[in-house]
């Protein structure tokens, strides 16, 4: 994905449900987030609180991403230097699942 195209999409990121996961602090719901530049993806509360996002998980978090080339649905994977990603099986496009979602400081 371009740095070009990654910047268009954080400027309207998803807000993505880590699973059900709540706070521990005050219950309410923990969202994936950016935490750091380079791609690592961790749960966050809009209270402030944050979590680590297991690898089980990333996993389990049955997202449907279409391969922006192919169309084909993409794979969760581990690359990028192990951060969460998703491949295209067909075409072999990837992408970090951070570039879809917003820095920890815009939840």
């Amino acid at each position: 994905m371009t740095d070009t195209l990654v910047a268009m999409l954080k400027l309207s990121p998803l807000r993505l449900r880590a699973g059900n996961s709540t706070c521990g602090c005050c219950g309410g719901p923990m969202f994936l987030v950016q935490s750091m530049r380079g791609g690592f993806v961790r749960k966050n509360c809009k209270c402030g609180n944050s979590d680590y996002l297991s690898e089980q998980e990333f996993y389990e978090l049955d997202l449907w991403i279409d391969c922006p080339t192919c169309k084909t649905r993409m794979t969760p994977t581990r690359a990028f230097s192990g951060n969460y990603a998703y491949r295209c099986d067909c075409c072999q496009e990837a992408f970090k699942l951070a570039d879809l979602l917003p820095f920890w400081n815009q939840l």
